[in-house]
């Protein structure tokens, strides 16, 4: 089987048991007003929610208390980057990959992460600009943006 020039498929984790139907997306607009996109994936195995908790928490995430956690997330190169324990975001976010959207024709990039905690993200790149995550399940999250400096310089946490 031949690959795509820039394929990937072999540097994300797999998704067991995924298909077309349970992903859900919405449609977003950043902190300057952009539009971007938010999709969840998959649930990590034994640790998805009911629905109803779902919304609960992804309410009791939006209280008034934030930290905001300095990252230095470069762009990956379409492979997936383990957080070192021993940095603060990793009790909540425990991998990451910022890479091209490929094969997308209304966005550059795609941060995927997977979180440790239903919280509400604030992603900010180097622009200044920022895009907003809430997430009511553990499991891969992904949002897809343009930016003309799309690394990633801190992550704003509802806590």
């Amino acid at each position: 089987m031949a690959t795509i020039p820039g394929d990937m498929s072999s540097q994300i984790p797999p998704i067991v048991g995924v298909d077309d139907s349970q992903t859900e997306v919405v449609k977003k607009q950043s902190g300057r007003g952009f539009p971007y996109e938010v999709s969840f994936t998959e649930v990590l195995e034994g640790k998805e929610e009911p629905a109803s908790a779902a919304k609960s928490a992804a309410a009791n995430a939006m209280g008034p208390e934030t930290i905001d956690i300095p990252v230095d997330w470069e762009v990956t190169g379409d492979k997936w980057v383990s957080v070192d324990p021993s940095d603060d975001i990793y009790e909540y976010i425990s991998s990451y990959s910022l890479h091209i959207a490929h094969l997308n024709p209304w966005f550059d990039w795609k941060l995927e992460f997977y979180n440790s905690q239903n919280k509400r993200f604030q992603f900010f790149d180097r622009t200044g600009d920022f895009y907003e995550v809430a997430c009511g399940r553990r499991g891969r999250h992904d949002v897809k943006y343009n930016s003309d400096l799309p690394q990633i310089e801190f992550v704003r946490i509802w806590v």
